[in-house]
């Protein structure tokens, strides 16, 4: 187990795909915590197992998938974590593809994709979301949040500010999800998903 601890990762550093500043790329453990990511261009990617505490994402972007965390088929729990104004393609902060991923007591802010999931996009993969705050995310095509996989949105996320251009808080796959339904209200218009 490799554990990272009370370090800063400080850009500029430019990434075209996915991020470098820790690369879990074997199967392999490693524990974040109380770390800072600034401008760096992408921050984290794994495949193997992460767990991420308490650490500080802001202003890292990628032209590719997960502006600060790009997570390709591994285990990763993120845990009272701030992310703000981080930006990609796909997933703004977060990408997560084919993974098992719990996040929980975490704020996302200001961050921006230019295609799905201002927040998070997550596909092919478990998502487990509990005690989140989402404020003034944006996506180009869908989603604040965007998840075509398999979802299971736990109670008491909160939701200030959505702006994309479809009123989409969430884009989800409903073959793939056991959440029922998600209703949502940024205090102009209510955001109300039901799947079958």
């Amino acid at each position: 187990t490799l554990s990272v601890s009370g370090c800063t990762f400080q850009g500029p550093f430019s990434v075209k795909k996915v991020g470098h500043a820790i690369r879990n790329h074997v199967d392999a453990s490693v524990i974040v915590k109380d770390c800072s990511f600034d401008g760096y261009g992408g921050a984290i990617s794994n495949r193997g197992q992460i767990t991420i505490k308490e650490s500080t994402f802001s202003r890292n972007t990628v032209d590719g998938h997960g502006g600060a965390i790009y997570n390709r088929r591994g285990t990763m729990t993120i845990e009272s974590c701030i992310f703000t104004s981080n930006g990609a393609w796909s997933g703004g902060a977060i990408y997560d593809d084919g993974g098992t991923t719990e996040i929980k007591k975490s704020k996302f802010f200001d961050n921006k994709a230019s295609s799905f999931g201002g927040a998070i996009a997550a596909y092919a993969g478990n998502l487990k979301m509990s005690e989140n705050t989402f404020d003034r995310n944006y996506a180009d095509c869908d989603g604040n949040a965007s998840n075509p996989s398999s979802l299971s949105a736990v109670a008491r996320h909160t939701v200030l500010a959505v702006a994309v251009p479809l009123d989409s808080a969430w884009m989800v796959d409903a073959r793939r999800n056991s959440l029922t339904s998600l209703c949502w209200s940024d205090g102009r218009r209510q955001i109300m998903l039901e799947l079958n």
